[in-house]
């Protein structure tokens, strides 16, 4: 099912047509379809809801696993502005996912960090 408004042409209709029409109008067939519309819809609006917070709180981490998987996530992908998508993949090339490679600042500081962390240890056990 398409979650983004294309119901009526989605493979989804035509099974919920087959199901009203075997309901008569006595036992509440005419509800079923506008019922299940309803669902469907509630459920695309929660989708969206639920899609632009993930978005939201990817781009406020700064966490680069969040923001990938986000990018590649179509609801999201679907609900997220030009500007979320730019901040995304900022973020993901920031933290050098996919690179195989850890970005040049990252690894002066680790660097910098290995080296303080070996003159504490060498003074306190010299």
């Amino acid at each position: 099912m398409n979650y983004y408004g294309r119901f009526y042409r989605s493979e989804l209709y035509p099974l919920l047509r087959r199901i009203n029409e075997g309901f008569s109008s006595s036992d509440g067939g005419d509800l079923v379809l506008p019922v299940l519309e309803d669902a469907v819809q509630s459920t695309k609006h929660a989708v969206g809801d639920l899609a632009a917070d993930t978005i939201r709180r990817a781009v406020d981490a700064h966490d680069g696993y969040a923001a990938r998987d986000v990018l590649a996530n179509d609801a999201c992908a679907f609900r997220m502005t030009d500007r979320q998508e730019r901040d995304l993949t900022g973020i993901v090339e920031a933290c050098g996912l996919g690179t195989r490679t850890i970005p040049r600042a990252r690894n002066i500081a680790f660097s910098t960090a290995l080296t303080i962390s070996e003159a504490i240890l060498t003074s306190s056990w010299g």
